[in-house]
């Protein structure tokens, strides 16, 4: 489905249920998968570097918390809180961003101007399963979704909530939810992709500041506010 203007897409969204969660890619291309997974085909030696997926998150997050100490104001209680603070600053982990709001979804598939030369998408499921208490996840042996304690302004600007992905047994390729048969799909129902044509990108862009999503509602605080005001000379 391709979306020509703001009521297009509000109209692709009459029938879904309120259980629906949404994401935004800015390239329809790209799969459906955390941060992390996208790094197997970086690394050079798999085998060699990390024995499996375990091993190198725990490389990544270990060297985050040591590295991060003189930056933080708290200490995240669990693993969990660990992970997803440390994926809002950057670093690959095995959650997938995902919003009860359609319109953030839509925002995220065509906030970056860099990506204007291709088509972006919004892809929405349905999760078999909610976790809605974060604290009692303390291992992820299948997808898991779930709504996350709100440790940062982010989350509750964005309507944030997780997809935590399970890891292969070995360091091979992480399962897609871009595969309607891999072993991660059979956690969520079969939902829609809505094509953000390219060329409708900036049109959009504009319409959904009108709606009040733009960088300084999506991140709350000095970036945001100058990211915004920069934006408005540059469409």
């Amino acid at each position: 489905m391709n979306i020509e203007n703001i009521s297009d897409y509000i109209n692709a969204l009459n029938d879904k249920s309120k259980h629906t969660i949404y994401r935004g890619q800015a390239n329809k291309e790209w799969e459906l998968i955390p941060a992390i997974g996208r790094l197997y085909y970086e690394l050079e030696n798999h085998d060699t570097l990390y024995g499996d997926w375990e091993s190198l998150e725990k490389s990544l997050l270990s060297r985050f918390k040591s590295q991060s100490a003189p930056y933080m104001n708290f200490t995240p209680a669990t693993k969990l809180e660990w992970l997803i603070h440390a994926q809002h600053h950057g670093l690959p982990t095995p959650l997938l961003d995902w919003t009860t709001n359609p319109l953030v979804a839509l925002y995220f598939s065509l906030s970056d101007k860099e990506k204007d030369d291709c088509d972006g998408a919004v892809y929405s499921r349905v999760p078999k399963t909610w976790h809605i208490d974060s604290d009692d996840i303390d291992r992820i042996p299948h997808l898991i979704s779930f709504y996350p304690k709100h440790l940062n302004t982010r989350i509750a600007a964005q309507s944030g909530c997780f997809m935590a992905f399970p890891y292969p047994n070995k360091m091979t390729p992480m399962a897609s939810l871009s595969d309607p048969k891999s072993y991660v799909s059979i956690e969520v129902y079969s939902g829609d992709t809505i094509i953000i044509p390219k060329d409708k990108k900036p049109k959009l862009r504009k319409q959904l500041s009108q709606f009040g999503i733009n960088h300084q509602t999506m991140f709350p605080g000095l970036d945001g506010i100058a990211k915004q005001i920069l934006s408005e000379f540059s469409e």
